[in-house]
Parts: C-alpha cells; structure tokens; sequence
C-alpha cells in the first residue's frame, strides 16, 4: 500500500521536543513519506531532528487558519496530481502522545487495512443534540472522527468531492471555526457524498458514558481498545474546567499510569509541558506536589539554610539541630547577629535596607557553591500581625518547609528523588485575609512580571505568567542553579528592589524562571497539613454555598453568580497576540460612570497586542447608549447582538465590543457612552433576549437563503450565456456548410456537364468510327 502522511506540528517557540521525534520515528515505518507542515516557525535545531527522521521531509508555512488551513495548503504543496495517486493518506498532528505500546500501532493499521471503508480515524466524539458555539450548519454537534487523527483512502482521495472540499475551505479564525467548519462537519459531509468510514476506538456508549471517551477515560481506551495515542492537553486542561465535568483526577491517575504500568517514558511529558504549559495546571494536572515522608538516611549534598532573626528566635532548637548538615546565613543586623549563642557557627548577611529581596541577592552571590538553599524569612510582619495570623504561618512552615513536622531529611529525600523539581513552596494560606491575597497580587503584577522578563530575554508567555506559583512567606526551598540563574539578571534585579511587595512578586518570577531552565514548582505538605487544608477547604465551600443559598449550581455557574452579584459592572479585555484571542491573555476590567452621567471604559494596551475585545458576564444584557471610541486610529467593529444608530445590546458570548486600528501607537484606549443599561437575565428578559436571538438567527437564515437563490441565478445566468454562445458556435458552423453545400452543388453541375460532354465526344468518336466502317465496307463491296 503507497501511504504518505501529512503531520501538524505546531510550537511558539518552534522547538521540535523529544515525544514528537519518537512518535514519528515510531509512525514512519507505515510510510512512504510523512509531511511535517509546521504552523509559524520551527528552529534551526528542530528541522535537524525531523530531517534525521527517515521519510520525513519539511514544510514551513505561516501560522494562519489552524490545522484546517495547514492540511490544506500541504495538500496543495504535496499537489493534487499525486494525492490522487496515493493509496491511503493519514492527516494527524502535535495535540496527540504516544504510542503507549508500539504494538498496538500495528494492531490498529493491520485492524484497518481489513476494513471496507472509505476513510477511518482514531476516535469518535459522540456528538450532542445542540450547537455549542451557534455557528454549525444543522446548529447541533454530530457524530465525528476527531481531525487529530484520520486517514483517507484512494477512492475518496480521487473524488471530485474530496478535492472541492479543501478548495473551499473558509480561512479559520479561532479554535471553534476549526471545528465547526472542518472537523464536526466532515465525517457527515463525507458520509453524504456515500463515502463509508469506521472509527478504530468506538466504546459503546453504555460502556464509556461521554462524549469524548480519549479524554475522559483514557486507561479504558489504551487497554481495553488497544489506542496507541492519548491527548497531550488531558495534562494541563485547566482545574477549573474539569471541575465542571468531574474528571480533575482523570489526568493525575493516567499519569501515574502511563509512569508506573506502561513502556512509555513519562519524561516526554513532563518535559514538553514544563516548556510550554502554565505551571499551575501542570501541578494540578499530574499531581505534582509533595508529602516529604521518606528520609534521607546519609545528607552528602552540600547545604545552605537563611533564616531570619524572627524564625530564628521561634525554632532555635531545631536550628540548632542543623548546624552539622548545613551551613547557616542569618539576615538581620550585626548587633542582633552577635546575640545568638552559636553566632560563631552561622554567617551574616547584613540587612541594609529592609528591602527582601536583597537577601536573595546577597545568597545568590554563593549560591554555586551549594546543591540545595533553603530561605526560612517572614518577609512581611506588618501584614501577618493585621490578619492575626496566631502563628497559623509558621505551623504551615514546620509542616511543609522545615521544623517539627518535616525533616531536613525528608525534604533532601524528596528533591535527590524528583529530578524534575526546581523549588519547593508551602501552600499558602487561605485563613484570614490572605484568603484574598493570592488572587490580587498576581493579578496587579502578572503585566509587570512578563514585561521585565521580556525585557531581560527570559521570554515567556502571559499564560505562564499567569499560572506561575508564588507565595508570600519568604520560605522555600531550592536548587542552587535556579537561584544563581535568576539573580544573575541585572535588570530584573532593579525591578524587584523597587518592588514594595517582592516576596510574592520574586518566587513568582524565580517558579518562571525554574520552568525556563526545565524544573517545575511543588507544594509540601505533611500529612497532618494537607489534612487541615482539606478540612478548611471543605468548610470554606460550605459557607459559600450556604451564602449564595447553592441547591443545584456547579462550582462555575456559582461563581458566575458571585461575579453578576457585584456591585460594580465589569468586563474582561481579551487580547490576541496574533494567534487568536485565548482564555489566558485576558484582564479584567472597570466600568466608570462620570460625573455627568455617562460613562467610560479604559483598557490598558500591552505591548505587541493586535486586537482587543470586551466580553461582558454571559448571564447578562447591556444596553449603551451613544457608544463610541475618541481616540483617532481606533474603531468599534460591528459585532453586537443587535446594533442600530443609537443602541447597542451585547448579551451571550458571541457579542463583544471588538477594537480595531493602530493599537501599537496607544498605552491605553477610552470607551465612552451616553448611558449604559444591564440587568441579569431572569424575570422574562431571558425570553426577550431569546425572541431577538430566534429573530436574528431567522433573519440570517433568510439572507443565506437569499444568497444561496442569488448564487443560483448567477449560476442558471452562467448556463444561458454559455447556451446562447454556442447556439451562435451553430449558426455560424451551419451558414459555412450551407456556404459548402452551395460549392459542392456548383462543383457537382460542372462534374455532370463534363460528363455529359465527354459522353457526346465518346458518342461522336464512336459514330465517327462506324462512318468509316461503313465507307470501306461500301468501297469493298463497290470493287
């Protein structure tokens, strides 16, 4: 069988990692040859790794219309001539892992090769009997083979159909056009056509009760149905999402799985997600935290612990403990420094200017000279005596850091065990206000954090800005190489030195700075720790439910409540790179009312931002009145619910305010209004909005409808001028053979006078011949 393949690969950096080259490796031995049609860039480094691959040859193509566009336009390079030549084609890409076992690659190809079909794939999303997006044909979700993996055979590869299929493919613009306009949409079209097709993997649904069995019971698949790929997004799918579905475990138990029951080396996938994922879905995706219950029968590494003179005065008898497996630093001043009674077996690092991240520069400055540091400092008194924190910090750090209930043992046992880990942080606290305090710092310096590690070289996205782990009590620990890294960078030291909070501001950037160097972030808890942390979580959820008086809303919905509940309206600023608007590049934004009651938006502008739209809360309406944007070079593009000279209604989250124009010339843009209206939907507003829905949804059904008899006019128009001009052709051809028809008459009476002619002369001869016969008959006779 002549097989090619045409593989998506797609990375922001254009690196090529260690799970791709062993997926193809394994994979190419089924191929003649594999396409690499790579979205946006690939390195110097990566095209050597795939080109070392054999049958693999290399497409580069500009990152614009996702995986649809991508097998398109490779088509188009591979050229139509020879993908009708091809026996069976496979289209599969970078969203998937494996093979779990390489066995089963064969069992699905021999499987496969078996069956009398058309086209197959991998898997099947059962589909649901509404459109989730609004922008399906049929406005439900059918039944489908998932684009990530599926494979077209001759018949179909020839058709007519398949290849005016890829020719009009509309360019996609988001992750929801990709589905809705290509993958949802070509096992039904296809089907139509009469092309059969199987899935390989398809569970009954009473034995897999989802829509999606790959991601959501991805053990059952690799054993039960023998799938030799699973989903690399299972890994870091946000915990917030799968609390929606139930399924936060799912990830952590499969990786576990594929670690301690499977061949395939689960580094490749820690590796790929540490570079490119936020760090706190991989943590809460593979359940990466810790509990240091194993010691370290003999500590070799060389150690360093820096403690302030608060701790210092709180856990001296456990200080005291650590003199012969660690070197001690004490940050304070020279005069508290020579009170301790073992000054002479701890180092100073003098405090000049009460600012704390100088203490990790000053450790920095040693800190090749250890394996491991740890810093036990209370970097901000003030805040924990305001929040009577009852000494609730510092039991968090004996039992996660060090102290009473964790060893120095137990914490060396862990990271000599966990190569893979940079830094080990405490939970921080949810009691008191600092219940607040996580949530509101990362969201005032996640901006400043990406544009000062931009600015330094240490390139990160704001998705990893955003889920990056900090914390606030000074104490962790960690690898002596992540510090040294960090604190080597002049510029991002000014910019911590004049932070007025740098603690959680610099273990924010030092975890950055950990994944950038291939080291991921864990929590520390002991048992007894973890176990009040579940207790106060469970409590919390119990109040929460209980003041928003919760019988039958999920933890999302409730929080859509808690958000629509708020005394001020706001909205988000969504952001796109030039990659498309995503979840992550999002900022949360005021609605001002002025004082002579209208109203104002003001959006800050990062820097390299091509487009910017606001999204209201979807379980409300807004009304404005007079909406305009003031600034020259920016314009409101047209995409509200409903929009007339004076009103503008957005409701749902497929209306938005969308700003288009110069972004990169402005810091920040000013939305005004006259007046602005909104209510939550409930009390009939729900079915108001719903009428305009229907009646817009019918009026844009009638304009396809329209546009759909134009098209057929032109078309019948197209069919009667071609009639008409070779019904000319005709007349034309007829007056010529008329025009013949008359030479030929004209040639045919001059051929019959000839005749007629050459008759008489041979009459005339011949009467001419018998007169002379008769002549010397008559003289014979006369003799």
């Amino acid at each position: 069988m002549k097989r090619q393949g045409i593989f998506l690969l797609y990375d922001e950096q254009g690196c090529v990692d260690e799970y791709i080259v062993y997926m193809l490796q394994s994979m190419n031995q089924y191929f003649d040859k594999i396409t690499v049609v790579c979205n946006g860039i690939l390195s110097s480094e990566g095209r050597k790794k795939l080109e070392s691959i054999d049958r693999i040859q290399v497409f580069v193509r500009e990152n614009k219309g996702f995986d649809v566009w991508a097998y398109k336009e490779a088509m188009e390079h591979i050229g139509w001539e020879e993908i009708k030549d091809i026996d069976e084609l496979i289209m599969f890409n970078y969203t998937l892992m494996g093979p779990v076992y390489e066995q089963d690659l064969d069992r699905m190809f021999k499987t496969m090769d078996a069956k009398n079909v058309d086209f197959w794939g991998l898997t099947l999303y059962h589909g649901v009997p509404f459109d989730p997006w609004g922008i399906l044909p049929d406005h439900k979700l059918p039944d489908h083979l998932q684009s990530h993996f599926i494979a077209v055979r001759k018949h179909m590869l020839a058709s007519v159909e398949f290849e005016t299929y890829w020719k009009t493919r509309p360019m996609i613009t988001c992750y929801e056009e990709a589905v809705a306009f290509h993958e949802a949409i070509f096992t039904q079209h296809f089907s139509n056509c009469g092309f059969k097709w199987k899935a390989y993997c398809n569970p009954e649904e009473n034995v897999i009760a989802n829509p999606y069995p790959l991601f959501m019971a991805p053990i059952q698949m690799v054993m039960d149905y023998h799938c030799p790929f699973f989903k690399r997004k299972l890994f870091f799918y946000p915990m917030k999402e799968k609390i929606v579905d139930s399924s936060s475990y799912i990830s952590r138990v499969f990786y576990q799985f594929i670690k301690q029951e499977t061949p395939y080396d689960e580094t490749l996938i820690l590796k790929n997600l540490i570079r490119t994922a936020p760090m706190q879905d991989i943590v809460d995706g593979l359940g990466l935290n810790v509990i240091p219950d194993s010691e370290c029968e003999r500590i070799a590494e060389k150690i360093a612990v820096v403690i302030d003179e608060d701790f210092y005065l709180q856990h001296q008898p456990d200080i005291d403990d650590l003199e012969t497996h660690a070197d001690l630093y004490y940050w304070g001043s020279e005069e508290s420094f020579h009170q301790k009674k073992n000054w002479e077996e701890m180092h100073l690092l003098e405090c000049t200017t009460g600012n704390f991240a100088e203490v990790y520069y000053a450790v920095g400055a040693f800190a090749k000279e250890y394996e491991y540091i740890c810093f036990l400092v209370n970097e901000d008194r003030s805040y924990i005596a305001e929040n009577l924190d009852n000494g609730h910090t510092g039991w968090i750090i004996e039992n996660s850091i060090l102290g009473k209930g964790v060893s120095l043992g137990n914490i060396v046992s862990c990271l000599n065990d966990n190569s893979g880990i940079g830094l080990v942080y405490p939970p921080n606290s949810s009691q008191s206000l600092y219940y607040s305090r996580q949530y509101k710092e990362r969201e005032l310096i996640s901006c400043e954090i990406q544009q000062i590690l931009e600015d330094s070289d240490i390139h990160l996205n704001i998705a990893k800005v955003r889920g990056s782990i900090g914390q606030y009590t000074g104490c962790f620990w960690c690898r002596s190489q992540v510090l040294q890294n960090l604190t080597e960078n002049v510029d991002v030291r000014k910019w911590l030195l004049a932070q007025t909070d740098p603690c959680f501001v610099f273990t924010s950037v030092l975890s950055l700075c950990a994944q950038s160097m291939g080291y991921y972030t864990a929590r520390s808890y002991n048992k007894q720790l973890a176990g009040i942390q579940i207790d106060s979580n469970d409590v919390m959820n119990d109040e929460i439910n209980a003041a928003v008086q919760n019988t039958s809303m999920s933890f999302p919905q409730m929080c859509k409540k808690l958000e629509c509940l708020q005394n001020e309206l706001t909205c988000i600023a969504a952001y796109d790179y030039g990659q498309g608007f995503a979840s992550v590049y999002q900022k949360k934004v005021a609605v001002e009312y002025l004082d002579n009651g209208k109203g104002q938006i003001c959006i800050p502008v990062p820097r390299k931002v091509k487009n910017i739209k606001l999204i209201f809360n979807e379980d409300i309406y807004v009304i404005f009145d007079g909406l305009r944007c003031e600034i020259d070079g920016i314009s409101i593009i047209d995409n509200f619910m409903y929009k007339d000279d004076k009103y503008s209604i957005l409701h749902g989250s497929d209306s938005a305010i969308y700003l288009n124009g110069t972004l990169n010339e402005v810091a920040s843009i000013k939305i005004c209004f006259d007046e602005i209206s909104y209510g939550y939907l409930g009390h009939g507003m729900d079915s108001i909005i719903g009428n305009i829905q229907y009646k817009e949804r019918q009026l844009a059904d009638m304009r396809l409808s329209l546009q759909d008899y134009q098209n057929d006019l032109i078309n019948k128009k197209a069919v009667i001028a071609l009639q008409e001009q070779r019904l000319k052709e005709v007349r034309e051809e007829n007056k010529k053979l008329k025009e013949e028809q008359k030479q030929l008459y004209e040639i045919n009476g001059y051929l019959t006078n000839e005749r007629n002619a050459l008759v008489e002369y041979r009459n005339d001869i011949e009467n001419s011949k018998t007169r002379r016969m008769l002549q010397k008959i008559d003289k014979v006779r006369g003799k």
